[in-house]
């Protein structure tokens, strides 16, 4: 059985943006993920509401991403991929306009975190394969109606987001792990303009799933030869 860890913020625990609640497992794209693969799979969901990369909110210190991560591959490990989708709540104003350069930069400390302590798991000092994902944009609502408005700052986190993919797919190439763009699949809810809702979950699992595949496919293929 392989063994998934899905790192992420509120779109991977499954924040429900009609009411504030979370979706139940089956809708939430890790448990459809989950569903997709089969028992030949574990997938763990290690998602939290407001999650930053390795930003300390002085609110809630404890969304800090890197203070959980070790904690988080140890309970769980061995883990044969650790997926990260994070960067979205670093575009908070709270913490002065984070550029997409500097939160993919972010996301990038988790990727050599993962990259040592996973290699640290196994005898051979092999770490586990990790996809770098860039987290979907923040939609255009944002910046007129949503609730976060206040949060991220409307106009500016928008545009911020948009640039993500570019910058997390350059991160993903110098640290050599796999990547892609969530927001090429799902986009956020018309309701609040940064969660996903149900057809986003769902749009989401099924590119998961079919990234997932391809990457342990040239895992048995690399094994074959």
């Amino acid at each position: 059985m392989r063994t998934i860890l899905c790192y992420g913020d509120s779109n991977t625990h499954g924040y429900n943006p009609k009411n504030g609640l979370r979706f139940p497992y089956h809708v939430r794209w890790t448990g459809m993920l989950a569903d997709l693969l089969g028992p030949e799979y574990h997938v763990i969901e290690a998602g939290l509401n407001g999650r930053t990369t390795v930003l300390t909110d002085p609110l809630e210190p404890y969304v800090n991403g890197g203070l959980f991560l070790h904690m988080s591959l140890r309970m769980h490990k061995p883990e044969d991929l650790v997926i990260i989708m994070l960067g979205s709540n670093d575009l908070k104003r709270i913490f002065g306009e984070q550029t997409a350069r500097q939160i993919a930069e972010n996301a990038g400390k988790l990727v050599e975190k993962t990259k040592e302590l996973t290699a640290s798991f196994n005898k051979e000092g092999i770490p586990s394969k990790i996809l770098l994902v860039s987290p979907i944009e923040i939609g255009e609502g944002m910046a007129q109606k949503s609730v976060w408005k206040e949060s991220f700052g409307g106009e500016s986190a928008v545009i911020r987001s948009r640039q993500f993919p570019e910058e997390f797919e350059k991160e993903a190439r110098r640290q050599g792990v796999h990547y892609m763009n969530a927001a090429a699949y799902a986009q956020a809810s018309e309701r609040d303009s940064l969660h996903l809702d149900e057809e986003g979950h769902e749009k989401l699992a099924m590119a998961m799933y079919h990234k997932i595949l391809e990457i342990f496919q040239e895992e048995d293929q690399e094994a074959k030869e």
